[in-house]
């Protein structure tokens, strides 16, 4: 029988080294002495005796430990141990890489040893990360982490038994994130999200989007209002059904959260969020059902039977149960020819039309904008914000009620496993169901009883500390006073505060507000060396030139791309390290060159520009229209069109200058570029590139079109052109005024760091973290079970003298016996 705990483990593995192998690869760019936030000067701030050599020279164990203490890192350790904090946070990085790796290879490595050490390397990284580690899919690793360390067998000779504890947590814990992502969205009294048109502006305005969301965005709107009437249930309704201990509520439950994190990871680079998620929603199955999912998803090739010669399961009359994988084999087969037809289909059409991908999309679009019936699933919820926040206050103690006797139910039965540690359910494949089998009961384990009794207590604090981080979302405060009168309160505060430092108690608030509305905000940065000529500075992944197409990047977070996301929601007073970014910029850095687009840089770091500004930008998605896209032939563009690339017929009254983008021979300044409109829209200049020519006549060597992918406009300063002198006094308040010499290798570990990290980066960043990681763990399984045999091989025969040795022994007792 699969075992549920088993495949979440060792996806949790998986994660583990998705996270340090995204971190590993721009540490030097982020945290190293010539980054962007070098992590030496913020310890210096928050730990200054554990960084100053003389200090620590000075110190005994004892006062180490102390200082430990209060800021738990172990890159904190380098100086005790004689490593730079640049090579101690590589190092971490790169030992937590080995120690998923090894993890998610070798079953017998999944204890809690090897989860507590990946715990302690994270969190010492997250608590030295600053701004670029304050993501919630961090804080969601961490306490899945904490977690992982509970449910985990405790030694390798323990995997045998399940931890219904550990599934229970599991369990709330997925509750908890799917339930209050979805709860916030509607208590921020979001206008968008009340008005069921976020996802309008969502596929636009996320971070990182992929090319589907593009062609997502351009789907009519009743499809984004009945998204979001499915994303509250999946997010509102249905966490409740985690509890139920019905297999088909089970799998339905667990499927939603499944769909729900699929059609996300399609549609925008969310890392290793969306599929840590869909890990812990596998929590939310039994073995039994668990094992029934695989079986059908994943059929093995049976054996043939010894008496019949006839391969399959057999029915409790001898013959074949054929009418099942017959059943199974249709419905697979069905599914898969349909999509296959579906993407061959689409693809002949596209390839058949010689158009733009829109093309076909938009005459679907407007096919179906038109039906009266589709028009009329538009329709709304009945209720207000007052009357939502009774229904949170009602959800929450109904989810705490859930959970607790989850829980409860989970100890007892870990209870009774304690005595009979090798009862398990395994699949009766003669008769075409699961029974529990019962082997013979092992005798009483004190030891066992002690780690019972540990998990549980551990299990009860983390579930009260939970309660104040579920209670968050009440704007009423009901359900605080509710578990006051129960006398609950008070130990869930003291819970709370017990695991508070170990970030394993938080709220979520996923897409809590959408940003965003109206335009997508973007900062650019461009370098000069005169004051007037201007050139960008392109990143890696985050939309910038307009002709560059969305790119798919997960489970690799790109942290400063995401960040400058951030930035263009603010300001850069409340964003310094965007400051330092420019003065790193200015300085020539190469380490934080390598986090932009390498293939792009206006200036190399050996000869920085002299000035750089930030502008901010809005930025569209370009219009689906096809002839919107495609105008070298001076008639594409006849005719008026609105901004989202729809024809306006009837009366239209178009400014003089769309002549201009249409029907000019030559590529026009951007004032011309105007989006032709109807009488009462505003004009729009969604053809304008940033660069002083039109989108829609821009052509590439050899006169071939060059499709969009954006449009944008200049939206206004959004700092100044500055120079060194200007950065000097904030450069030298953060300790960075001048670059600094690469740090000198004095020990093995520093020299071992920096001759693997070239050939790490390679396969460790953008997607090809994906396939890389898979490489890495079936290496990693291999050479585990070569050394295996090798080691028995040599063993083998010391092994048979000590046996022959043994059966001497033995004989001879037994002669004085009987003599």
């Amino acid at each position: 029988m699969m075992r549920v705990d088993t495949f979440v483990l060792t996806g949790l593995a998986f994660v583990y080294l998705w996270a340090f192998a995204s971190i590993y690869t721009q540490v030097p760019g982020l945290y190293g002495r010539n980054g962007v936030l070098p992590v030496t000067s913020y310890l210096t701030r928050v730990a200054p005796q554990l960084t100053e050599n003389d200090a620590i020279k000075s110190m005994s164990a004892e006062d180490i430990a102390t200082q430990f203490s209060t800021f738990p890192s172990v890159i904190a350790l380098g100086g005790v141990l004689g490593e730079h904090t640049d090579t101690m946070l590589e190092l971490t990085a790169l030992c937590g890489m080995v120690v998923a790796t090894c993890a998610a290879a070798i079953p017998e490595l999944r204890c809690t040893l090897v989860f507590t050490l990946l715990y302690v390397l994270y969190h010492s990284i997250y608590l030295v990360g600053q701004t670029f580690l304050h993501f919630q899919w961090d804080i969601l690793l961490l306490e899945a982490g904490v977690i992982a360390v509970i449910a985990a067998p405790f030694a390798p000779s323990m995997t045998t038994q399940s931890s219904h504890i550990g599934m229970a947590l599991f369990k709330w814990l997925i509750f908890k994130l799917m339930f209050q992502s979805g709860v916030v969205k509607l208590t921020s009294e979001c206008p968008t999200w009340w008005g069921f048109s976020a996802l309008t502006v969502h596929y636009e305005s996320q971070c990182i989007p992929t090319p589907a969301a593009w062609y997502l965005h351009h789907l009519p709107r009743w499809f984004h209002e009945v998204s979001v009437h499915f994303t509250y249930l999946i997010e509102i309704v249905v966490p409740f059904a985690y509890f139920v201990p019905v297999p088909a509520i089970q799998v339905f439950s667990a499927a939603t959260v499944a769909f729900l994190m699929g059609l996300i990871l399609l549609t925008g680079n969310y890392n290793f969020f969306n599929v840590l998620t869909a890990i812990l929603a596998v929590s939310v199955l039994s073995d039994a059902t668990f094992t029934k999912v695989a079986a059908f998803t994943f059929p093995r090739t049976q054996q043939p039977d010894a008496a019949t010669g006839i391969s399959g399961h057999h029915s409790e009359e001898g013959c074949p149960s054929a009418d099942r994988q017959q059943t199974r084999a249709s419905v697979l087969g069905a599914v898969a020819s349909f999509f296959a037809a579906l993407v061959a289909l689409g693809a002949g059409i596209l390839w058949a039309s010689d158009e733009h991908p829109g093309a076909v999309l938009y005459t679907i679009r407007e096919a179906l904008s038109e039906g009266n019936v589709i028009r009329s699933l538009g329709f709304k919820f009945a209720f207000d914000v007052q009357g939502f926040r009774t229904y949170t206050s009602t959800g929450i103690l109904v989810g705490l009620a859930c959970g607790a006797v989850t829980l409860a139910v989970a100890i007892v039965r870990d209870l009774c496993m304690t005595w009979h540690p090798k009862r398990r359910e395994e699949a009766d494949t003669t008769e075409h169901r699961v029974r529990r089998r019962s082997c013979r009961a092992c005798p009483f384990s004190p030891f066992r009883v002690l780690l019972w009794a540990l998990r549980a207590g551990a299990a009860t604090i983390l579930f009260g500390a939970n309660m104040v981080a579920l209670t968050r979302v009440d704007d009423l405060g009901s359900s605080t006073q509710v578990l006051s009168r129960l006398h609950m309160w008070d130990f869930a505060l003291r819970a709370h505060a017990c695991v508070e430092p170990l970030e394993a108690a938080n709220a979520y608030g996923l897409f809590r507000r959408m940003t965003g509305v109206g335009a997508r905000p973007e900062v650019i940065l461009e370098g000069s060396r005169d004051g007037q000529q201007w050139e960008e500075y392109h990143f890696a992944y985050k939309p910038g030139d307009v002709y560059s197409a969305p790119p798919v990047v997960w489970p690799h977070q790109p942290r400063l791309d995401w960040q400058m996301w951030f930035a263009a929601l603010g300001s850069y007073q409340h964003n310094p390290w965007l400051v330092m970014l420019i003065g790193r910029i200015l300085q020539g850095s190469e380490p934080v060159m390598a986090l932009l687009h390498p293939d792009r840089l206006p200036f190399d770091h050996a000869h920085p520009p002299k000035y750089v500004r930030a502008r901010a930008y809005e930025y569209h998605y370009a219009p689906m229209h096809p002839h919107a896209l495609r105008a070298t032939d001076g008639t594409a563009l006849q005719g008026c069109y609105t901004q989202r690339g729809r024809r306006v017929g009837g009366a239209c009254v178009c400014h003089p200058s769309c002549r201009a983008c249409g029907f000019g021979t030559r590529p026009t300044q951007a004032e011309d570029c105007i989006t032709c409109a109807a009488a009462d829209d505003a004009l729009h200049r969604v053809f304008d590139d940033g660069t002083g020519v039109c989108v829609a006549v821009r052509t590439h060597v050899g006169q071939t079109t060059k499709h969009a992918w954006w449009t944008r406009r200049y939206k206004g300063e959004y700092l100044r052109a500055v120079s060194l002198a200007d950065l000097r006094e904030f450069l030298t308040s953060a300790g960075a005024q001048k670059l600094h010499p690469p740090v000198a290798c004095n020990t093995s570990l520093c020299r071992i760091t920096h001759r693997v990290r070239p050939i790490l980066v390679r396969f460790a960043e953008g997607f090809w973290l994906l396939p890389g990681s898979l490489v890495a763990v079936a290496m990693t399984r291999c050479l585990w079970y070569f050394l295996a045999a090798v080691l028995g091989w040599m063993v083998q025969p010391l092994v048979a003298v000590l046996r022959q040795r043994l059966r001497a022994d033995v004989r001879s007792r037994d002669k004085e016996k009987q003599m």
